[in-house]
């Protein structure tokens, strides 16, 4: 089994602490897929470094793809939309670039998958109180282990590449994010891990 993480960006410079967490975490046939929306100099430039870093240690660090789409301002729906068509990963992950992974996420999401492939995981999300590089936290997310608007997040999910998979431009903007897992309410499992670290 291997993951496939979809990253939409507005080319906020956050991006590169988004990808630090994440890149060491990543395992062989694990992919990232960062979709702009329309074009993101910041983001290929933060991009261009990871990989000259890789060459600089013998191997390329950036296991995935960066492409753009025309710009559409809808809270990332379209770009998740066309990273989800490209995606090769047995399960899916989302994260915007302005959040952060903790340094154990991707190995607990693995654990859970291996026990239920064919779930849906929901793993829980902090939010900090002045930065993700802090360790004080002033909400945690999910509450209660119920699909609940207001308490479910983009980062917390995990589901598998198996289609039929929701559209995010078909989803209310207002609450996409819960319309999302809404969709796997048959199926769907909660874990106590903080996977996640927002800053909003």
């Amino acid at each position: 089994m291997n993951l496939s993480i979809i990253i939409p960006t507005i080319g906020r410079d956050t991006l590169h602490h988004t990808l630090t967490t994440l890149l060491p975490q990543m395992l062989l046939g694990d992919e990232v897929l960062i979709v702009g929306d329309g074009p993101q100099a910041e983001a290929q430039k933060i991009l261009l470094a990871f990989r000259k870093d890789g060459n600089r240690a013998g191997g390329d660090i950036f296991p995935g793809t960066y492409w753009e789409t025309e710009s559409t301002r809808d809270m990332g729906a379209t770009q998740r939309d066309a990273a989800i068509v490209a995606a090769k990963g047995s399960h899916l992950m989302f994260i915007d670039d302005d959040d952060s992974y903790n340094p154990w996420a991707l190995r607990v999401v693995r654990t859970a998958i291996t026990q239920a492939p064919t779930t849906a995981h929901i793993f829980k999300m902090a939010r900090y109180k002045t930065s993700w590089t802090t360790n004080h936290y002033d909400l945690v997310l999910w509450n209660e282990s119920i699909l609940k608007c207001g308490q479910i997040g983009t980062p917390m999910f995990v589901v598998p590449n198996t289609p039929p998979i929701p559209r995010w431009t078909e989803l209310n903007p207002q609450h996409h994010d819960f319309d999302f897992i809404l969709q796997y309410a048959d199926n769907v499992e909660f874990h106590p891990e903080i996977i996640a670290r927002i800053r909003s």
